[in-house]
């Protein structure tokens, strides 16, 4: 085939535009991102990770990073997005707002007749925003339990409704009900075809077998550092934390809520109900909106949310000073990339300075198994003490016995009480989400308590003996 020069000058001049075009959409450089996500994922063991970014209304980064099951992570490989489901709800909840079906103000009982907490007339004032909003009062320990009637009876309020932000998943379990309540449809369903099918999000899945069906990749579990293949347990409600997709799809989904609810040149929602769903309530102190949370990173304007299940994390981010939208998804439950390799990203879309990043979660377990190998060899050093004195059962409150055994107790209970309220995780998540430092906090508040009972009983021998 032969071109005139016309024809070249034509292709040339096209090129060139589409050139220009190209640049104005990318002002990072894509290999040096994509050598400090791979960086970054042999720095903190992560098995797979798969990123996309867009830039207005196109993406302009997508890559799958390893591989699962002998097959590469690709951009279209579904992975557990968390809570990152919770947008989804909210924009499913918003549709049907404006669709004049639903009326955010109206309270929950009126949408479910069963809807009642152990506080009927506090209940009975908690409304569809309360519920979008995290307000409703409910604790976070609520949200990991089914929204059944009977559940749902035996549960106290944390706080005055509509007072105080508290994050429960309950809260969007709930809100998973009314939007089948209200439609007649199951969540599933109802997802699929005004969110999912419009946005051409054609590898995401909204249960569980759809799902492990169309190749949901491995998920993995720390233990004391390495990452360990678990198998993801069944689930039933997508609603608050058990959508899976992928990265391309994410991407489909970020460019419609970066341009006010278009993709593709198709609306699925008003921009301003995708304000509302971004701005926080303006009468409490928070930051969470609608199933997004508002704030800055690094001095940027910045509209985020992360997700985890028990063995998969993501993190979303939308900046939009420059345009910009991320999804990052791994299949391993860490809080990595929620910040490490969300901030580097940041940092080359923007020109800013870079920076190393201590793995402060390796880090962390790895002090948890010093603390536990430490407390292993105190009990062993008490026990071998105790046999050589021929195993008293003595307790003397000499003030030097009573001060070990207040020590030994005091610090069992840090481990069992103090470390889930700084992680700000329940024990019990711990032990589903984080088995390891779960379990080795068990094993180290146990192992310390017994140490200090049987110091006690070497220490009242030895004071008996000393005395006599």
């Amino acid at each position: 085939m032969s071109y005139s020069f016309k024809q070249l000058i034509l292709i040339a001049i096209l090129l060139g535009a589409y050139t220009y075009c190209h640049a104005q959409e990318i002002d990072f450089d894509e290999a040096e991102l994509t050598t400090f996500i791979a960086s970054q994922m042999r720095l903190s063991r992560i098995p797979n990770v798969t990123v996309g970014i867009i830039r207005r209304d196109r993406i302009v980064y997508l890559r799958g990073f390893g591989t699962t099951a002998g097959q590469p992570i690709s951009p279209q490989t579904p992975f557990l997005v968390g809570s990152l489901s919770k947008s989804f709800t909210a924009l499913a909840v918003m549709q049907l707002v404006e669709a004049g079906r639903l009326n955010l103000d109206t309270p929950v009982y009126q949408y479910l007749s069963w809807f009642r907490l152990r506080n009927v007339e506090a209940s009975r004032t908690i409304t569809v925003r309360h519920l979008l909003n995290q307000t409703s009062g409910l604790p976070t320990s609520a949200g990991f339990f089914a929204p059944d009637a009977d559940s749902l009876s035996q549960t106290e309020l944390a706080h005055p409704v509509g007072q105080v932000y508290e994050y429960c998943n309950l809260n969007y379990k709930i809100l998973g009900l009314i939007v089948e309540a209200v439609t007649g449809q199951t969540y599933a369903a109802y997802v699929q075809e005004h969110i999912l099918d419009p946005l051409e999000m054609r590898s995401t899945y909204l249960t569980y077998d759809a799902a492990l069906t169309h190749g949901l990749t491995e998920g993995h579990q720390y233990f004391f550092g390495l990452p360990v293949l678990v198998s993801t347990p069944p689930y039933q409600s997508a609603a608050a934390g058990h959508i899976a997709s992928s990265a391309e799809d994410m991407c489909h989904y970020l460019i419609a809520h970066l341009q006010g609810g278009i993709y593709n040149g198709r609306s699925i929602i008003t921009p301003a109900s995708i304000a509302l769903m971004h701005r926080p309530p303006s009468d409490i102190r928070s930051h969470y909106g609608m199933g997004w949370v508002a704030g800055e990173w690094n001095g940027l304007e910045s509209i985020r949310h992360t997700g985890l299940n028990e063995n998969f994390s993501a993190s979303m981010n939308i900046l939009p000073e420059k345009g910009y939208g991320i999804i990052i998804l791994t299949n391993v439950n860490s809080f990595t990339p929620h910040h490490d390799l969300m901030d580097g990203i940041i940092r080359r879309l923007h020109s800013q300075p870079t920076r190393f990043y201590i793995p402060y979660e390796l880090l962390q377990r790895f002090l948890l198994l010093f603390t536990l190998l430490f407390g292993l060899a105190l009990l062993l050093r008490q026990l071998r003490k105790w046999h050589n004195l021929g195993y008293p059962l003595l307790m003397l409150m000499t003030a030097k016995v009573v001060v070990s055994l207040i020590c030994g107790i005091a610090f069992s209970l840090f481990l069992l009480i103090a470390v889930p309220l700084w992680a700000d995780a329940p024990l019990g998540v711990l032990l589903s989400y984080q088995p390891d430092i779960g379990y080795g906090l068990i094993c180290g508040a146990i192992t310390f308590t017994l140490a200090s009972f049987v110091g006690t009983f070497v220490k009242s021998k030895l004071s008996l003996a000393g005395a006599t």
